[in-house]
Order: C-alpha cells, then structure tokens, then sequence
C-alpha cells in the first residue's frame, strides 16, 4: 500500500462521505428546528460507520479469497479490457444521465420525517441500516476502495484497519459539520439549510456524477494496468 494508494482512497472515501445517508440524513439532524438531538445524530453516525464497517470487512475478506485463486486471472488483458469498457460506460451514462432532471423521491421525504420526528433510537438505527443496504450497491467509490484495500494491503489485519479509517472519512464531514453547528449555531445554520436545499434537490445528479468519476477511475486503473498510460 503506497502513499497514491492511500490518497486515492481517501479521495474515494470523501467522494462517498457526498452521499444522503452519510451527509444529507444528518443534515436533517443539524437543520432540525429546536434542540440539536445530538445523542439521536451519533447513534445514526455510529450505526452507519459499524454498517459499512462490517460490509467491508466482508467485501475485503472474499476479495483477497479470490485474489488468492485468481489473481492472475483478474489482471489478465481480457479482464483489464472489460473493466475498461466498464469505466468508460459508467462514466458516460454518470455524465449522460445527471443532465436529466427528475423530482425528489418519497423515499428522502419519508426518511427527513423520521428523522425530524421524535422517533426512538431504534428507529434511527433502523433508518441508518435502511439507508447502507439501499445506497451501498450503487456507492461506487466504496466498492472501488474495498476492492483496492483487498488487492494492497499486506494482511488482514491492515486491510480491516483501512476500512475502518475508510468509513470514519466517510462520516467525516457530517461530524465537522455538527462541530460547526455545535460552536457556532446562528453563524452556521444559513449555510447548513442552503447545503441541506442542494443536496435534497441534486441527490440523484450527485449519485451520478460520483458514478462517472468512479467510472473514469476504473477506466484509468485498467489503462494503467495496460501500459497505456503511465501509473
């Protein structure tokens, strides 16, 4: 695991940290009119990183599996090529299909409900689970970033260690955010509810465009593994 390897995944990790359940949902928490819940934010936080923790751990484990029998295999020329054109179609339909508006979904409008009501806390963590299981086969970059730690790290040991240090950047912003919120409410809250608005109206352009910069990177990581461009 080199330093590049390290950036590119903490680049993966922030470009997952964008995403609803990992930065909308607690905005939600943040812009909530009344007292901060901060207890009910944590236990969602915490949830979700454990979720995607444990995800990983398993993505990590049957991926270095397979790179013991395979892996050979997975970095022949055949593979390379299909991960190349598998790149390239993710990132024109990211780029083709962001540019294509549609309305927000009633999924987000019942999960802000449940969030800005007084549920219990076994209805946050609930909500948290919902939103990993829901978002975590379209998060690209969070696949794309197991898939790298199962191939760099040394051992299992390591690797499980860069999951965990993957999913605290993943909630990362929301945690600054709360900080923010925490110190300095009236100076921060403007700003909150402004990225709260864009993130609502633009969530599933966002979902794309994180898809078409994962695509470009697949395609990248291909052409590199090629010796068509230098790595």
């Amino acid at each position: 695991m080199t330093m590049n390897d390290l950036g590119v995944l903490a680049a993966l990790a922030l470009a997952d940290s964008m995403s609803v359940g990992t930065l909308l949902i607690p905005l939600w928490f943040l812009t909530a009119p009344g007292v901060l819940r901060g207890r009910a934010l944590a236990t969602y936080l915490a949830t979700v990183a454990t979720a995607y923790l444990v995800i990983g751990v398993v993505l990590v484990s049957g991926g270095r599996a397979v790179l013991d029998r395979a892996g050979g295999l997975i970095s022949s020329t055949p593979v390379l090529l299909g991960q190349l054109a598998l790149g390239v179609g993710l990132f024109a339909f990211g780029v083709g299909a962001s540019s294509t508006p549609r309305g927000s979904s009633g999924r987000l409008r019942e999960w802000r409900d449940r969030v800005t009501g007084e549920g219990a806390r076994n209805s946050l963590m609930g909500l948290a689970i919902a939103a990993v299981v829901i978002e975590v086969a379209t998060m690209l970059p969070y696949l794309i970033g197991t898939g790298l730690i199962a191939r760099k790290a040394s051992n299992l040991l390591v690797a499980v260690a860069l999951v965990a240090a993957y999913c605290l950047v993943m909630i990362l912003p929301a945690a600054l955010a709360t900080l923010a919120r925490l110190a300095a409410h009236r100076q921060i809250a403007p700003a909150l509810q402004r990225l709260d608005q864009w993130l609502t109206r633009s969530a599933r352009e966002t979902t794309l465009w994180i898809a078409a910069l994962a695509g470009l990177f697949l395609a990248g990581s291909a052409a590199g593994e090629l010796g068509w461009i230098g790595r």
